[in-house]
């Protein structure tokens, strides 16, 4: 899989396969990334992942490339957890989740 990190002119992170075309690219089994705040004091912000387009039955998605702000290698946890989602399912020994109930 050719995973990568997307920031899209909306402001949206994207952790998708990746594939560039002329003038558009192609998000397959795209996941929004997002923040989630601290919910009391001394706690930490979260990362979690979620569907990009939850109301969609389509897991491809064709987008201008105008609207690319950027693509780059994901972090190897955020990797790990789209591999989780998409992937062989596997999460080795120790590691942490970045998904959130």
């Amino acid at each position: 899989m050719n995973i990568k990190l997307v920031r899209l002119v909306t402001g949206e992170d994207i952790l998708t396969e990746f594939e560039q075309g002329e003038g558009v690219v192609k998000f397959t089994n795209p996941l929004i990334v997002y923040i989630n705040p601290p919910q009391s004091p001394g706690q930490t912000a979260s990362v979690g992942i979620s569907q990009w387009v939850p109301y969609s039955s389509s897991k491809e998605f064709t987008v201008n490339d105008t609207k690319v702000v950027f693509v780059t290698e994901p972090a190897e946890d955020l990797a790990k957890q789209y591999d989780q989602v998409f992937g062989l399912g596997l999460i080795l020994p120790g590691q942490k989740s970045l998904l959130t109930s």
